[in-house]
């Protein structure tokens, strides 16, 4: 196998380091709940003691087909003015020292019944559905299993004494004040934040945080090493520049990170791991169901080659792309760092 040129193949053999996956670490020892098998129909394919909130999902997937008929007999339903959320530590919820967002819950589904977001200034490109809370879910599982635990800043100690955690993505958007939490946590947002984005919310984490409090960051690079033809036209199609969206971020995270601290060379660690695709036992199948579910729900903006395919088309296309994965011994790489928040003024 040739060596990529943009980043260290995995270990094939030996113990791991810091940088480096070995294919022994690939082959961890799950419970059998957490078996996902390539061939999985449903996204994350994991059994109901794993997801004890699939009952809930199932009722909510029975709610969005509702609305969607609702948008049809009413389609400007959703568009009457946003009203603030108050609480005793929220900020209004349209309103920050370092600027204000429009709030326009509009809602839109593709041809096979994906729901999305219907807000111009909103880059986000992933679906906002069931099917999509379920492979969220599953990416969870991953990550913890691939990078050792949930997270790496040292931490512990504070969650067991009853800190104050932000997760940046998964809530309303409620504003907090200054200085408020001991740990914040965003992950996964390269699919969401523009340039412009980062710039605001990385001083967002920044003004929330504590001082002495910590930051982690996590976000992928989705540059396919060592993939076969197939995979890598897919990914180049998905590079997503003219969205402003840089879905390679993650080998700029020392960028990132050294903005929330003032003096960030004191405790600033970046690391990563590498995660295959189709191979190296349940995580490689788990990490190639999340690029098969991840991109079925996208295939509409993957410009004309994909994105004019039917989706059974594109199904059997993305099917072979992910079977090159064993043959090439195809890996991504996941990067997080960290950082103690120092604030000087």
């Amino acid at each position: 196998m040739a060596k990529d040129k943009l980043g260290p193949e995995p270990v094939l053999q030996g113990s791991h380091n810091s940088s480096h996956f070995s294919i022994q670490r690939f082959q961890i020892s799950l419970p059998s709940a957490f078996l996902v098998t390539c061939n999985s129909s449903v996204a994350g394919g994991l059994m109901e003691e794993l997801l004890p909130q699939r009952r809930a999902d199932e009722h909510l997937r029975a709610e969005i087909l509702s609305s969607k008929a609702k948008e049809a007999a009413e389609p400007n339903r959703l568009d009457a003015p946003a009203t603030s959320v108050a609480s005793s530590d929220a900020r209004p919820i349209l309103s920050s020292p370092n600027g204000t967002f429009e709030d326009k819950p509009k809602f839109v589904w593709n041809e096979v019944n994906r729901r999305f977001h219907n807000i111009d200034n909103v880059a986000y490109v992933l679906p906002n559905d069931a099917g999509e809370m379920n492979r969220l879910q599953e990416l969870q599982y991953l990550m913890r299993y691939g990078m050792d635990g949930d997270f790496h800043a040292p931490v512990r100690g504070l969650l067991e004494s009853g800190a104050k955690v932000l997760d940046i993505g998964c809530g309303p958007g409620t504003w907090f004040p200054d200085n408020h939490f001991d740990f914040v946590y965003p992950r996964y947002l390269e699919a969401g934040f523009t340039s412009d984005n980062w710039t605001f919310i990385l001083g967002e984490i920044k003004r929330v945080t504590k001082p002495g409090g910590w930051v982690q960051l996590v976000e992928l690079d989705f540059t396919m090493r060592s993939a076969g033809p197939l995979l890598k036209d897919l990914s180049d199609a998905l590079a997503l520049k003219n969205r402003d969206l840089d879905i390679t971020i993650g080998r700029r995270l020392a960028s990132l990170v050294k903005q929330c601290s003032d003096d960030p060379k004191r405790t600033m660690k970046i690391d990563f791991r590498s995660i295959p695709v189709s191979f190296g036992g349940r995580i490689g199948a788990m990490w190639a169901n999340q690029l098969r579910t991840g991109m079925v729900g996208i295939q509409p903006i993957l410009g004309a080659k994909y994105g004019k395919m039917t989706p059974e088309e594109f199904k059997e296309r993305l099917e072979m792309a992910l079977e090159e994965g064993a043959e090439y011994q195809t890996f991504t790489n996941f990067y997080y760092g960290y950082v103690q928040v120092v604030k000087r003024t």
